[in-house]
Parts: structure tokens; sequence; C-alpha cells
């Protein structure tokens, strides 16, 4: 499994705004090839938010990547917000609770 991480600078009064924007860049990202999972956090009290996705494949990630950069620009920049970096990684340890409540590592 691979990861990118993306950090944004987005003004912490339109943190709701910008979790719509990015609602709306997940609706895409999601319909790509090789699209597992994916996350948005924020932080309105520092301005910023990050965006987590993960890809089965190597090669699904980087076959996202033009994608992935012109809509998560775009909904960045619909909030007056902007990309600080975008990081691509691979998966070395996953953690999940099972579930009866027991932690699972894999």
């Amino acid at each position: 499994m691979f990861a990118r991480v993306t950090v944004y600078e987005l003004p912490g009064d339109r943190m709701d705004e910008a979790v719509e924007s990015f609602r709306s860049a997940f609706d895409r990202i999601k319909t790509l090839d090789g699209f597992s999972d994916g996350y948005f956090l924020v932080c309105a009290d520092e301005d910023r938010a990050t965006a987590f996705t993960l890809w089965e494949t190597h090669a699904a990630m980087a076959g996202s990547r033009v994608t992935a950069s012109r809509v998560r620009t775009e909904a960045a920049r619909a909030v007056d917000g902007c990309v600080v970096s975008a990081h691509e990684y691979e998966v070395a340890i996953e953690a999940a609770a099972d579930p009866a409540g027991a932690s699972r590592y894999a």
C-alpha cells in the first residue's frame, strides 16, 4: 500500500467551506483506479489541514498525480488557501483495532 500526504495552509475561519471544497475533491479522487481510502484532517486554530490518501499500488498512486495535483490546488484556492507540501510514501506499518477492541498490527 502507498500513501500521499498533502499539507495545506487554509484560513481557519473558512474551514467549514474548506471541508466542503475538499469533499468535492475527494469525490473526484476516489473514482481513480487503485484508490483505497482517504482522510482530510483540519486544525482551524493553526490554519492547517492535511489530506491523506491510500493507494493499492505505487503505479496507481503515480497515475493519480496529475489529477490529484489539479483537484487539491483547486480545492485550496476555492477558500484562498494553498498547498504547502505533498509527499508520497510506501506504507511500512498498518495498525487497526479489531472488532473486539484489541489492537491488530500488520
